[in-house]
């Protein structure tokens, strides 16, 4: 009499196993596929060329540009090494990558090549404090797909560890790219050709200017000012200068006025603005248009030739000293 029951709850354990075991799968086997090969070139995630090429660069170069999505769409490489003669790199994707993967990007650029002259930490008085604490899934899915495909274990674990919210929705976001994939596989080479050409820097598109009249109005978090002092003090050493450079801000901005004193103690740089019609009229209202681009770039690099001249100076006055 007891055997069809025990069947039964064999049945129904059986049943909640498999309904168990389903988002578990789906769960693992979406995060497993933002590691493959496949998912990097033919998903539809119009990111990935740029992950891989910023994090596996070919060739050295002597200045390394590395921030938030104001230095990808705001720095010309060319433009650097036309006033300072030395090679640029623009190695920059989001706040997010900045904020949550423990400068993996830089790490792994200077395992692999020979250390730059200048190390230019290039972004906006609030990104390295920022969408660590946000909602805002799409951001940190740029950096946890960083962490799935160039992270050690141990990396992942911590990212994920840190970011638990994120760990459904990047296997979600995984499965969904996946699933309109771009089969010819185009879209990732034009992307890839453009970043080599370019050497990392993507001209911004879509949005126009800001409209007059328009007011900003920000409640970022404020400058992470131990993030940026332990940067410069960690990567500032074998001959290689960190500076940090904050991007201008639109004139029609009010965090201008609070952002404006820390110009003064944590950046390289002095505090500007630029007519709001340069700046692109999206959500961050943030982002260089291509031919302000183009001004900030012609200004950034006279900026690091100076820079650069006097590191010079110092490095002749100490030989010169050692000489007497």
């Amino acid at each position: 009499m007891d055997r069809p029951a025990n069947r039964d709850e064999y049945s129904i354990t059986r049943y909640w196993l498999v309904l168990a075991a389903v988002p578990i799968f789906l769960t693992l086997g979406g995060l497993w596929l933002g590691t493959t090969w496949f998912f990097a070139r033919y998903s539809s995630f119009n990111f990935n060329a740029e992950i891989d090429y910023k994090l596996d660069p070919k060739g050295n170069a002597d200045i390394i540009f590395y921030g938030d999505s104001t230095a990808l769409v705001g720095i010309i490489p060319a433009e650097i090494e036309r006033s300072t003669g030395l090679a640029t790199y623009n190695l920059a994707l989001s706040a997010a990558v900045v904020s949550s993967t423990a400068n993996l990007t830089i790490d792994r650029y200077l395992a692999s090549h020979r250390r730059p002259k200048l190390i230019v930490l290039y972004m906006t008085p609030w990104g390295s404090g920022g969408f660590t604490r946000t909602k805002k899934a799409l951001p940190l899915y740029e950096a946890a797909l960083v962490m799935l495909r160039y992270g050690s274990p141990g990396q992942v674990l911590r990212f994920f560890g840190s970011h638990p919210s994120s760990i459904v929705k990047t296997a979600f976001y995984n499965w969904r790219f996946v699933l309109s994939s771009d089969l010819s596989g185009q879209a990732y080479l034009r992307t890839f050709t453009d970043m080599e050409r370019n050497r990392g820097f993507t001209p911004f598109e879509g949005p126009q200017g800001i409209p007059d009249g328009y007011e900003i109005v920000r409640d970022d978090d404020p400058v992470d000012r131990r993030f940026i002092e332990a940067f410069r003090r960690h990567y500032s050493k074998d001959g290689t200068r960190v500076v940090v450079y904050f991007p201008p801000l639109p004139d029609s901005d009010s965090a201008g006025s609070r952002y404006a004193g820390f110009y003064q103690t944590i950046s390289d740089n002095e505090f500007r603005t630029v007519p709001h019609q340069l700046v692109a009229f999206d959500e961050r209202c943030i982002h260089l248009l291509p031919n302000a681009a183009k001004d900030e770039s012609i200004r950034v690099g006279e900026f690091l030739r100076r820079v650069l001249d006097g590191m010079q100076a110092l490095n002749t006055g100490a030989v010169t000293q050692a000489g007497n």
